[in-house]
């Protein structure tokens, strides 16, 4: 990979293989439903015009991404919601939130001290969620109430997800940190890395992908 991976402080807790399927499957989200979602993300992308903008492909991406992903979560009782247009997916005990993010190419490297970042700058709904997983993690260990100890901690986790070219790598994390300068995350407390979901299509217009991310001017209720 061409790019520099940005290192943290203190190592993350990385999960691969089945105990990453074991972990997500205690969250209540299913490694193949994820798996569907990028899939359909792909053909979406595949699909775009070629007179489409040329942000159309990777954009076209993460909308049906978003909307395969949460499709089959509110199947399961999830609550999707799109606060400020920022959507989202949370789990029916109310402890986990997903939400929905194109990563740079270190998405899925199994380096416990390298931090994937968003592909791009992410905004004041992406530094809100993450101040509220670091807030309830201060007053509880991340365990709240009727959710028994041991479990993966409650807060807002990201999908990451990056297009290479052979395949489409993803990760469901949490956020350690958010650096409201530079608009990023700073590191993750745990990532769940999934197996990447090989494709037959090389030949992509939209290596990696885009997302969108939205300024709200009151982000006390995210």
């Amino acid at each position: 990979m061409s790019e520099t991976a940005a290192y943290a402080g203190e190592p993350s807790s990385v999960l691969r293989g089945k105990d990453a399927n074991d972990y997500l499957e205690r969250m209540g989200l299913r490694p193949v439903e994820i798996h569907e979602a990028l899939k359909a993300g792909d053909v979406a992308s595949e699909n775009t015009p070629p007179y489409a903008p040329a942000t159309a492909p990777g954009l076209n991406r993460w909308i049906a991404t978003v909307h395969t992903i949460r499709e089959l979560l509110h199947k399961r009782n999830w609550t999707c919601e799109d606060r400020q247009n920022r959507p989202t997916a949370t789990s029916s005990d109310g402890a986990y939130t997903l939400s929905f993010v194109r990563g740079d190419a270190f998405v899925a490297d199994p380096d416990p001290l390298v931090v994937p970042k968003a592909a791009r700058r992410r905004g004041p709904a992406t530094r809100a969620a993450v101040q509220l997983s670091l807030n309830l993690a201060s007053v509880s260990n991340g365990t709240p109430a009727g959710l028994p100890a041991g479990e993966p901690p409650a807060g807002a986790w990201f999908l990451l997800y990056y297009r290479d070219e052979d395949e489409i790598r993803s990760e469901v994390s949490l956020p350690s940190g958010f650096d409201p300068k530079n608009e990023q995350f700073t590191g993750w407390t745990v990532r769940v890395l999934l197996e990447p979901l090989k494709l037959e299509r090389p030949d992509i217009r939209d290596i990696g992908g885009d997302d969108v991310d939205f300024t709200i001017t009151d982000i006390a209720e995210h």
